[in-house]
């Protein structure tokens, strides 16, 4: 095997390892190439999918209960959801605000399908809300909506998927800590909630060729179209990259970063892959990650 191919399988398998092994405050689930999810850490509200709650697993774990051609898991801070390769959408966990959105507050150790939702392409958890990328470019949001993070324009909370207002043409989600993120195909970034009055999306100002964002505890990570890393929001751990421990307001070019392949913003920390197959993390090391 030549180096050139080993290094780009290698950046295959970091970039696919980002986008599937999906970090939350309480547990977390993966994706293996066959299509099995599986889960692992803390269960006590079954959001592990595996029938049991109240424990916590310190291995992974498979899931089994009508859990079929999984093309994508998506975390919140307890709760999972499950995309199917026919659209559909199963989850499990934590279901406080109905961020499981199955029509009821009753959590669940088992997925259970999402009602009325169909012709998914992607799925991302917030703190207790949740969301969906259809294909024909509308975003759809259920859970708890006191900062406007369902962004259809009210503070109530959904128990259902509701439209999240003025966004078409959308390529990418992202969910965090009270708020949802997404990325048109122009490459502009929209994001609603964090606020009451913030309950419909806006564009951020000045941010333009974006293919991918991801949203942090109290952060925000763009990867442009040009392999360059731009971030906002808190910087009080360095998770920004800009050489400082400074907040952002507007979006500021991560330090030394270059052909980046895929990026993750994590609670207080950040992540990138490379082309060459090498893997970067900035911010928080409180724990040594």
């Amino acid at each position: 095997m030549s180096h050139t191919h080993s290094r780009t399988r290698t950046s295959k398998l970091l970039s696919l390892l980002l986008m599937t092994l999906l970090l939350a405050g309480s547990h977390s689930a993966s994706l293996s190439q066959s299509g099995k999810p599986w889960g692992w850490g803390s269960i006590y509200y079954g959001q592990v999918g595996n029938g049991v709650s109240g424990s916590q697993y310190n291995a992974p774990v498979t899931l089994t209960a009508n859990v079929f051609n999984i093309v994508q898991v998506a975390t919140g801070n307890y709760h999972t959801m499950f995309l199917k390769a026919d659209g559909k959408v199963l989850a499990c966990g934590y279901n406080h605000s109905g961020q499981v959105g199955n029509g009821t507050t009753i959590h669940q150790s088992t997925p259970v399908p999402v009602v009325g939702l169909t012709g998914v392409t992607q799925v991302a958890g917030g703190q207790e809300q949740s969301y969906a990328l259809k294909s024909d470019g509308t975003v759809w949001a259920w859970g708890g909506n006191a900062y406007g993070e369902l962004g259809n324009g009210t503070t109530t909370d959904s128990l259902t998927p509701v439209q999240v207002q003025g966004l078409t043409g959308i390529v990418q989600i992202a969910g965090g800590t009270y708020s949802g993120l997404a990325v048109k195909s122009d490459g502009t970034v929209w994001i609603w909630g964090g606020s009451t009055t913030v309950s419909v999306s806006s564009k951020i100002p000045g941010l333009s060729g974006v293919v991918h964002a991801s949203r942090g505890w109290n952060h925000y990570l763009f990867l442009k179209s040009d392999g360059t890393v731009w971030a906002m929001g808190n910087g009080s751990y360095g998770q920004l990259g800009g050489g400082s421990n400074t907040d952002a307001s507007a979006p500021q070019q991560v330090l030394g970063l270059s052909g980046v392949l895929q990026v993750v913003a994590k609670q207080d920390d950040s992540l990138a892959v490379t082309s060459d197959g090498t893997l970067w993390r900035w911010g928080a090391n409180y724990y040594g990650q």
